[in-house]
């Protein structure tokens, strides 16, 4: 088991082994929910979204930025936040959290990354964009 463990830094598939190895151990579907949810967390991955958590996030930001100091390309960095959410009942926030994660990630380009910093708080890095195509892009996306 130890080393299907350290696998799961590797990837998802590793930590789809291990929980199919958890079964097998009596582990109920809610034990099983919160063992993946872990799993996401440390590898990175925010558990409500599917989307890069705020540590995975600065450590694409500081990459990119170092990328784009060495090539000269310019590089956009949004940040936003959904309002409004106070108002609605946790599974509706929760909805509407994952929405919006879903639509910016769709608008935006293969090679950007959103991330979901804390709350309903998302952040944007589009390498190789300058600020003009960076203000088109997430206008865009937020519309949507």
């Amino acid at each position: 088991m130890a080393e299907q463990l350290e696998l799961v830094s590797e990837g998802w598939q590793p930590g789809v082994r291990l929980l199919e190895g958890l079964r097998g151990f009596g582990r109920s579907p809610a034990e099983l929910a919160e063992i993946a949810g872990y799993l996401r967390e440390k590898a990175g991955i925010d558990p409500l979204t599917g989307l890069d958590c705020q540590a995975r996030f600065e450590g694409r930001l500081t990459q990119e930025l170092k990328r784009a100091a060495r090539s000269g390309h310019p590089t956009a960095v949004a940040i936003f936040e959904l309002r409004g959410l106070d108002s609605l009942d946790l599974a509706d926030a929760a909805d509407a959290i994952v929405r919006a994660a879903f639509l910016l990630q769709a608008e935006l380009r293969d090679i950007d990354t959103v991330a979901r910093l804390e709350g309903a708080r998302f952040a944007a890095l589009l390498p190789k964009c300058d600020s003009s195509f960076g203000k088109t892009a997430i206008s865009r996306a937020l519309r949507v």
